[in-house]
């Protein structure tokens, strides 16, 4: 496997990724339920896999949410050997739980 910052070039030479894999917690979701919407920046990963391994990493972070952006943007961190992360600015009010 390459290593992230080779894989994170190739990923900026091409469209970025409009599906995204949000791992949250239940009472982050709770809250997203409440306003209609995940706020900005809404950050995510481009496979499955790598928000698992995020959610494994992060304790608590049970949820795994399909979500589609807008204007996503590669992040200078958080990857893994599964994925890539990426964020938007714009809020994300349509999303569908995986996890």
């Amino acid at each position: 496997m390459k290593p992230w910052h080779e894989r994170v070039t190739d990923a900026l030479a091409k469209d970025a990724p409009r599906t995204l894999y949000h791992a949250t917690t239940s009472r982050k979701l709770a809250r997203c339920v409440a306003t209609g919407a995940i706020l900005p920046p809404v950050r995510g990963f481009d496979t499955l896999a790598g928000a698992q391994e995020w959610a494994r990493l992060t304790n608590g972070r049970s949820v795994i949410l399909r979500i589609e952006v807008e204007h996503p943007q590669a992040l200078p961190d958080h990857h893994n050997a599964h994925g890539l992360a990426w964020w938007s600015p714009v809020a994300c009010k349509t999303w569908e739980r995986i996890q």
